[in-house]
């Protein structure tokens, strides 16, 4: 309705509005497209391309793995952490942390590249979503690369009618805290959304004053503050509320202990001495082994350097037909799983 009332939108009709509306792939829960870079693509005499049907049904099949087989496997974790929020170690603080901001990334990217695969499927082109936000070197370039499309509504219908950067470092900064404000309450209304947002906000505010300082950070040590930021503010985003998260933070911080399995004694023969202690079992309160380390690490690696799952099809040659095969064993492979499939997070925000 605002394109329509500023007049961007010119010879809509009532068929094209509804077909816009009701397009199932996007309706949900995104990507968050705008009327005028879908409607021209609604054509009734558009041919099939079977290339465009290919790439579709392979990102659907990397959406669908990505959240059956990853994000689902991290919310075990994740959820028993912050059911036993109160008596948690400080290794079973991270691996709830931690945990969450895997299954939230694999979730919801895995649902977005599921919605933009149906729509390759039609011949719809849906606006990427997502840029491998957690390979972002600062808070800036991951609210570029996190939930694109969320981030241009804000800017567009937010930001800029608050008057953006125009008038000022003062008022830009301003903008930013309650653009992010805003964003925290639209996805719930409780005092955890609005300190996740505030928080981002300020964390924006000082990126742009590091800015305007003509200041340069390096850029591993760039991308080990922003992570860590952004995995630590996830912990209010997904607590029930304020005292939930405190008390997840709490055990990360060390607070209430350090205590590690014995296996990891021989890594750290140091720590006794710094009151840190070993035993068995080691973190009953998330239900986590040593593979559930392992699994983290290697999706820590994971997201910080490999492809995402827009960069890997724009290099495939889908002619090749062992990219249906692999398409077809990750298929069948997802829904074998099916049975234990839980909701898609961001349904509830």
């Amino acid at each position: 309705m605002v394109y329509a009332y500023s007049g961007e939108i010119k010879g809509n009709t009532l068929i094209g509005y509804t077909l816009f509306v009701s397009f199932f792939p996007q309706l949900i829960a995104g990507p968050i497209v705008h009327y005028r870079e879908m409607i021209g693509q609604f054509q009734f005499d558009k041919k099939i391309d079977f290339q465009m049907i290919k790439k579709g049904i392979f990102l659907f099949t990397i959406g669908l793995f990505k959240k059956v087989l990853i994000a689902d496997n991290f919310a075990f974790f994740a959820n028993n952490g912050f059911r036993n929020a109160e008596t948690l170690s400080f290794a079973e603080g991270w691996i709830t942390s931690l945990s969450y901001t895997f299954q939230l990334y694999f979730d919801f990217s895995g649902y977005t590249d599921m919605a933009i695969g149906l729509g390759m499927i039609f011949n719809i082109v849906l606006p990427q979503n997502f840029n491998s936000p957690y390979k972002a070197s600062n808070i800036k370039l991951f609210w570029r690369s996190w939930h694109i499309t969320l981030g241009r509504f804000l800017k567009d219908h937010v930001y800029i009618p608050l008057g953006g950067n125009k008038f000022g470092l003062s008022v830009k900064l301003r903008n930013l805290i309650l653009t992010f404000i805003i964003g925290g309450i639209w996805h719930g209304a409780g005092w955890t959304f609005l300190i996740w947002g505030g928080l981002h906000g300020i964390a924006l505010c000082l990126h742009s004053i590091w800015e305007k300082m003509g200041l340069k950070l390096n850029i591993i040590l760039g991308w080990f503050i922003t992570f860590n930021f952004v995995n630590l503010m996830w912990v209010f985003f997904r607590a029930k509320d304020f005292n939930q998260a405190i008390q997840v933070i709490k055990s990360m911080a060390g607070f209430k202990g350090v205590f590690f399995p014995d296996w990891a004694a021989g890594f750290f023969s140091i720590l006794p001495a710094l009151n840190i202690t070993f035993g068995t079992p080691w973190a009953n309160n998330v239900g986590a082994t040593k593979y559930t380390v392992i699994w983290i690490i290697v999706f820590l690696a994971f997201v910080a350097k490999s492809m995402n799952s827009n960069e890997l099809i724009d290099k495939i040659d889908f002619s090749q037909k062992r990219y249906a095969y692999i398409s077809a064993a990750v298929l069948v492979g997802s829904l074998m799983f099916m049975n234990n499939i839980k909701e898609f997070l961001y349904f509830n925000f």
